[in-house]
């Protein structure tokens, strides 16, 4: 954010140039005796209340800022305009306080601040309010002028930008304040390859002035979030009723729903989520005799077969044809005993002996 320095920025000129670079984006800091009676604050408006006829108070400030802030982009010297008597009349205490205020702290500013002026191609502008009619004003309006000139010489090759803005004005029709901070507002919004050194304003008769009508700001820039007034809306226009056709039959109405019971937390039962199954693993064993392919198994009625044996001899029980069909009622005939085998007597043959 960038850094400004206004000297006499409570009231007046110095606190229009004050709000008008705050919108810029600046953070300024004022130097002035009182700010009771400034109705303005903001975040980025800091006062800093000193005497500024000190010149050691002035010092302390301004060092006191260098140590915090490191952008400083300008520096601007704006007080208020006062009435100065007779140079006669003037006191030597009164005419030293008034020359440190208006001369003397403007240049010792200036001297504090010109490096990082110089380092940030900054501005440095002063507003000298003229009056020819008093001594002490022309010293002051001289030797700023004389000085500025001098000073822009040495340093417009390193891009600083020196303004005097000479305000003269009547004290029936005093200069516009807003009319100032738009001309410092352009100064610093527009910078370019050339530098405006000096700038003459005057006031003008107000008679010969045509009045137009006052216009209220519609969004204030300090606000961050503003609606525009609703006179500035449009009026709200009346709903246009579309009447329904003859021939379309008119929606039926649905029935009133039953009221729903109430229900407890004792009353809900929450269902258990089931267990989803998730199959067993298949063992190598497994998986290998499922790839085997299964023996035919084969039939009960097989034969066995016969032991013939030289002592018996085992005659097989003859098998019904199936054709020959036997009625369910029948029963079946009774077991006939088998025929046994002739036994054989095996011995020693018998020797009949010759009688």
């Amino acid at each position: 954010m960038d850094i400004a320095i206004i000297i006499g920025g409570n009231t007046g000129t110095g606190l229009a140039i004050s709000r008008k670079l705050i919108i810029l984006g600046f953070r300024i800091y004022s130097i002035a005796e009182d700010f009771t009676k400034t109705p303005f604050a903001h975040k980025d408006f800091i006062p800093i209340s000193i005497p500024l006829n000190n010149s050691e108070k002035l010092h302390n400030a301004t060092i006191n800022i260098l140590e915090k802030e490191d952008n400083i982009l300008a520096i601007i010297n704006a007080p208020e305009k006062t009435t100065i008597p007779s140079f006669e009349i003037t006191s030597p205490f009164d005419m030293q306080s008034y020359l440190t205020q208006y001369l003397l702290n403007p240049i010792l500013l200036t001297r504090l601040t010109i490096d990082k002026i110089k380092q940030f191609q900054g501005f440095i502008i002063n507003i000298i309010h003229e009056n020819s009619s008093s001594p002490l004003n022309c010293a002051v309006q001289d030797g700023l002028s004389a000085f500025h000139t001098s000073l822009f010489e040495d340093y417009r090759n390193h891009g600083v930008n020196i303004t005097n803005i000479l305000v003269q004005s009547t004290p029936h029709n005093p200069i516009n304040c807003e009319m100032v901070a738009n001309t410092i507002d352009h100064l610093i919004r527009f910078k370019g390859g050339n530098a405006v050194t000096k700038i003459s304003l005057r006031s003008q008769d107000p008679q010969t002035l045509v009045k137009f009508p006052q216009i209220t700001p519609s969004i204030d820039e300090f606000k961050e979030i503003q609606l525009p007034p609703k006179s500035n809306f449009p009026p709200e226009q009346q709903p246009i009723s579309t009447p329904t056709p003859k021939h379309i039959p008119s929606k039926r109405t649905s029935p009133k729903s039953l009221p729903t019971p109430k229900v407890s937390r004792e009353t809900v039962v929450i269902p258990k989520e089931k267990k989803s199954r998730i199959p067993k693993p298949i063992t190598p064993r497994e998986a290998k005799a499922k790839s085997v392919p299964k023996k035919p198994v084969q039939s009960k009625l097989t034969a066995t077969a016969l032991k013939i044996s030289r002592d018996s001899i085992v005659i097989p029980r003859e098998r019904k044809s199936k054709e020959s069909t036997s009625p369910s009622n029948a029963k079946p005939p009774a077991p006939q005993p088998l025929p046994m085998p002739p036994r054989i007597r095996r011995g020693r043959p018998s020797i009949k002996k010759d009688l």
